[in-house]
């Protein structure tokens, strides 16, 4: 179990991180929030690095983008190839 201490540690640096974003960052980041679960379901592996950038990775080639539109257009053409759905 927890101790006081280490509660109220944890506290504190989740709060220090909520801090350390702009309110715009973190409008810009929480957009990629409907792609996610849709990445998820297919099975791709991404990352989200600041400010705010999504990295999909697909048969060892990495994909960057900076709206999350490009991600939902990615996902609807390229995504099925990677888990074998489509014919190349």
């Amino acid at each position: 179990m927890k101790s006081d201490i280490q509660r109220e540690i944890t506290a504190l640096r989740q709060e220090a991180k909520a801090d350390d974003i702009s309110p715009e960052v973190g409008r810009l980041r929480a957009s990629f929030n409907q792609v996610k679960p849709k990445l998820r379901d297919a099975g791709i592996p991404y990352s989200l690095y600041y400010p705010a950038k999504m990295t999909i990775t697909v048969k060892g080639t990495r994909h960057v983008f900076t709206e999350p539109q490009a991600v939902e257009e990615f996902i609807r053409n390229i995504a099925p190839t990677a888990n074998g759905d489509k014919d190349d």
